[in-house]
């Protein structure tokens, strides 16, 4: 039986119980707090909650401290965090999140070889993200698409094409938009790739 939600906050309850003045703070910033220097700080306090976690706890984390540090441009950290995902995520195959988890870690490793101009290793992981199990938590959010975007913005269009129709095992709700997005796609037309 997969993990409820319920069941991730009681996973985290232990954790939480001596940290809620920390979580308190991580989630409160100053009023006008630039978004670079906030996000910076979210980051520092991820990292000092990382420190502390097990298992179950950092892989819950990684996925946020992943994209955090891809935002600020922290590229070995973001590579670091996705690729610790990516193998904390198989130790827990009947989590709620299991799927997005590991879509999430592929996309932003993707990610990281677009940035390193390696082509061919951002469409493997593009493909790797939608070779994930069917998930409720990811048809309700759809999957990630910027990976996806960024190589179409690149000529990419067949891994792209690839990409949308594997999309369609883990996202049955997107459907009718992804046969527009393949049609369009196929037809040479431009498109944007966005769930909502």
């Amino acid at each position: 039986m997969r993990f409820t939600r319920f069941a991730v906050v009681c996973a985290l309850l232990p954790c939480l119980a001596g940290w809620s003045a920390f979580a308190l703070e991580y989630t409160s910033l100053p009023p006008g707090t630039p978004p670079m220097q906030a996000l910076q700080i979210r980051l520092d306090k991820l990292e000092q909650l990382l420190e502390q976690a097990g298992d179950y706890q950092r892989y819950i984390l990684l996925d946020t401290a992943a994209r955090t540090a891809l935002e600020l441009k922290q590229y070995d950290k973001a590579r670091q965090y996705a690729s610790e995902l990516q193998t904390l995520a198989e130790h827990f195959p009947l989590d709620w999140n299991y799927s997005g988890a590991l879509h999430q870690s592929r996309i932003i490793l993707g990610k990281l070889a677009l940035q390193d101009g390696d082509i061919a290793s951002a469409k493997r992981f593009l493909l790797a993200a939608a070779s994930v199990p069917l998930s409720d938590a990811l048809n309700q959010r759809a999957p990630d698409l910027t990976l996806a975007q960024s190589l179409l913005d690149k000529g990419e269009k067949d891994a792209v094409l690839d990409y949308l129709r594997q999309c369609k095992k883990i996202w049955p709700n997107g459907g009718d938009k992804l046969d527009y997005w393949l049609k369009h796609i196929a037809r040479g037309e431009k498109v944007r790739l966005a769930a909502s």
